[in-house]
């Protein structure tokens, strides 16, 4: 659910001149998180476990999960902590509402302004952040590329059809590209709507942007291939494979899932260096070789398209993705990150809890499976849930499979 105000002046205007502190407060004013006054809207909580509560020779180390819903979850279930750690994330740049939280996905490692929030919130000040907000958690081995598809898609461009998107800047760099280049480029664009893209399909917003591509481009066709949904799983991966480059031209949102699935499907992406400029201070948006980051400019914007076109060699997005992304990385920054595992996990190694042999030990003790077929391989109700009704289901298995014993050493 939407809350609080979004900062539309952050959309297409990269020059914010503020006082940081202002722009932390602007950034903090938004969040898509389910809170408890969403209570009418049971069915829309999510609960994602990335750990499952373990217990090994009397130790008990709880498990982990995350939710954009953490404070509906605590105030649903009383117990929770008693069994899990808590994550909670904002679809967006900013930093999650939940006051019941062990920690926050960030969207990016920020010390100032991290620091700026614990004196802005110091009831707040001992929740941890963790700077990894791949909420979507993806598969990299089955978000990944496809062998023996084509490269027949140009450029390829994942996006909802809202102003957000700076869709316009991406049609003037298309047209730009044409013009000085002499190459009748095309793009295929995604836009996820289940109904399909005739105009009297499309919500008011969304047909107000195609007319906005109109205009700039006269015949959308000529430029643009549009589509709909298409599964995430299935085919999705297909046209990342396919494409030559994607392209983003959001200056302000969340960590963005379509360059997760770009770089993990290999694809190199163009996009502006001032996306989440003042999230990130300094953070990379990109691996190093896996695409270009350019001015707000929709010159620039072409000529950083035309580079990757032209020398497809010189990026190995895939790589730099897998160095620092993917669920065994996203689990290794959880625990990092979160001050109870480095006290309550035993055989703790920064960087290394894929190896723990605790770890190995307890999940086969508990549920008769490794960490990596837990991470990539759960089986159907042990890892997500969506609706109250389900997360509490799943929450009582949990509990069942520690709870027969009593720990004779619990953690703090």
């Amino acid at each position: 659910m939407a809350h609080g105000v979004f900062p539309r002046e952050y959309i297409s205007n990269p020059n914010i001149n503020k006082p940081i502190e202002t722009i932390y407060r602007d950034l903090d004013s938004f969040t898509w998180e389910l809170l408890e006054e969403d209570s009418n809207t049971p069915d829309d909580v999510d609960f994602t476990v990335v750990l499952p509560p373990l217990l090994y020779e009397g130790h008990f180390v709880k498990g982990l999960f995350f939710s954009r819903g953490v404070d509906y979850l605590h105030k649903s279930l009383p117990q929770l902590g008693e069994t899990f750690q808590s994550m909670a994330y904002s679809m967006f740049c900013s930093y999650p509402w939940a006051t019941c939280a062990d920690a926050y996905l960030a969207c990016y490692r920020n010390p100032t302004r991290e620091a700026w929030f614990q004196r802005e919130h110091p009831t707040q000040a001992a929740t941890n952040f963790v700077p990894l907000a791949d909420t979507d958690y993806f598969d990299e081995y089955r978000m990944a590329p496809i062998p023996g598809l084509r490269k027949d898609i140009e450029v390829l461009c994942v996006s909802r059809l809202q102003d957000v998107k700076n869709l316009a800047m991406i049609a003037r760099a298309l047209k730009i590209y044409r013009s000085k280049y002499g190459n009748l480029i095309r793009m295929t664009l995604i836009t996820g709507h289940r109904n399909g893209v005739a105009a009297n399909r499309l919500p008011q917003y969304a047909r107000k942007q195609l007319a906005d591509l109109g205009g700039i481009l006269g015949r959308l066709e000529d430029y643009i291939d549009i589509h709909g949904y298409v599964d995430h799983w299935t085919e999705l991966p297909k046209y990342y494979t396919r494409a030559r480059v994607f392209v983003l031209g959001s200056l302000i949102e969340g960590k963005n899932r379509g360059i997760g699935e770009a770089l993990s499907c290999d694809l190199p992406i163009a996009c502006f260096r001032e996306f989440n400029q003042f999230a990130r201070q300094g953070y990379p948006i990109l691996p190093n070789g896996a695409g270009i980051c350019c001015a707000f400019d929709a010159e620039s914007l072409a000529d950083a398209i035309h580079t990757v076109l032209k020398n497809p060699d010189c990026f190995s997005a895939r790589l730099g993705y897998l160095k620092r992304n993917g669920r065994r990385n996203f689990l290794n920054e959880c625990l990092d990150s979160i001050t109870y595992y480095r006290k309550a996990l035993p055989d703790f190694v920064p960087g290394q809890h894929g190896q723990n042999p605790w770890i190995d030990a307890a999940l086969y003790r508990t549920y008769g499976r490794d960490l990596n077929s837990f991470l990539y391989r759960p089986g159907r109700g042990v890892a997500r849930a969506w609706g109250i009704d389900n997360i509490k289901q799943m929450v009582r298995f949990y509990r069942d499979r520690v709870g027969t014993q009593k720990p004779l050493r619990w953690s703090p």
